[in-house]
């Protein structure tokens, strides 16, 4: 046979070869993902040490999407912040190396992240489960808002409403305008050093780390933000009083890379939102357990403890829906405030 013939053959089977491949993209279809079918291994970064309950919620999902994919899917956890802090693992999960996580998105991106913390967004677990979950309010504005950074947002993990824990009484606790005896540390957050002095309340900025021992010899009398878990377990030896005023709901983000998420068939899309979204929701019961759990320690180490129903908050809830929010509009926005009060019935 000739050259001619030789090259004639070839390019027949070329030809042949090329259709049938052409034939098989056909049928799978031209956009199918590259993860639908191979086997895909995803980290997921928690924050929480691994005896939380957070960090159990994280390795629930891991076991249930191995099991519903057939152990296609495997998700490795990584708790106690081992794969850096959470300002760190949004930045990763933004660029596509960490794919999931289960934590707080930072503000550094847009201060507006910082809403799912704004005080008084909610009183009491039965508003906040209504806003807290897909549908609500407040679920879908950090969904809006985690999008524009590159970052999918399926659920929160609850951990319990904020409090109040001091080293002694407060006076005038459920009057916002009244001046307060005692000096609050704040977190470095803007948002938190407006709250507390909306309700005047006389405000110092200590690090984390020095907490206890501020607590321990007076730099600071009291501290916000934690629900009875955290006030409990860390400052039990300093603390002697707890006030659940519900100021926020301590909340953290179930969050995955859109780089990943884009690249998941809506099958797989569809067994994530599932899964997590049926461990999002028994978290409310979980934390609301648990709040109830840790003042009743409270109570039997002779803590003077204090709960009050929407109704007793309500009196502060609208002065900071008219007063206090507004001056959140630098961090917030004033769009974003303004949705807010008209939600949430400011006037």
């Amino acid at each position: 046979m000739g050259k001619l013939g030789k090259w004639t053959v070839r390019f027949a089977i070329f030809s042949a070869l090329v259709f049938v491949f052409s034939w098989a993209i056909l049928q799978v279809g031209p956009t199918a993902p590259a993860f639908s079918a191979d086997k895909l291994v995803l980290k997921c970064a928690g924050q929480n040490p691994v005896e939380h309950q957070g960090t159990k919620a994280i390795e629930k999902i891991a076991e249930e999407i191995k099991k519903r994919t057939n152990g296609r899917i495997e998700i490795k956890t990584f708790p106690a912040s081992q794969l850096g802090d959470y300002t760190l693992v949004y930045e990763e999960m933004i660029k596509g190396t960490i794919e999931m996580s289960l934590g707080a998105p930072p503000s550094q991106y847009d201060n507006r992240l910082q809403l799912s913390i704004t005080p008084f967004l909610v009183s009491d677990w039965a508003q906040c489960k209504k806003e807290y979950s897909p549908g609500g309010w407040i679920f879908k504005k950090m969904k809006e808002l985690n999008d524009k950074q590159g970052v999918v947002l399926l659920g929160f993990n609850m951990a319990g409403f904020g409090g109040i824990g001091s080293t002694k009484a407060i006076n005038d606790v459920l009057s916002p305008t009244a001046k307060k005896n005692i000096l609050m540390r704040v977190a470095p957050l803007e948002i938190t050093k407006i709250m507390m002095q909306g309700m005047n309340y006389q405000t110092v900025s200590v690090p984390w780390a020095d907490l206890y021992t501020a607590l321990q010899t007076g730099v600071a009398d009291a501290w916000v933000g934690g629900n009875p878990t955290y006030s409990y377990m860390m400052f039990k030896d300093v603390l002697k009083y707890y006030y659940q005023l519900n100021l926020y709901m301590e909340c953290e983000s179930y969050m995955v890379s859109k780089k990943v998420w884009d690249k998941l068939s809506p099958e797989d899309q569809k067994i994530f939102k599932e899964v997590i979204g049926k461990v999002s929701a028994d978290s409310f019961a979980i934390a609301q357990a648990e709040d109830k759990h840790y003042m009743d320690l409270m109570r039997k180490d002779k803590w003077h403890v204090e709960e009050y129903t929407a109704k007793q908050l309500e009196p502060i809830r609208q002065h900071f829906v008219n007063n206090v929010w507004t001056k959140m509009e630098k961090s917030l926005t004033p769009e974003l405030v303004k949705e807010m009060r008209e939600h949430f019935g400011g006037k």
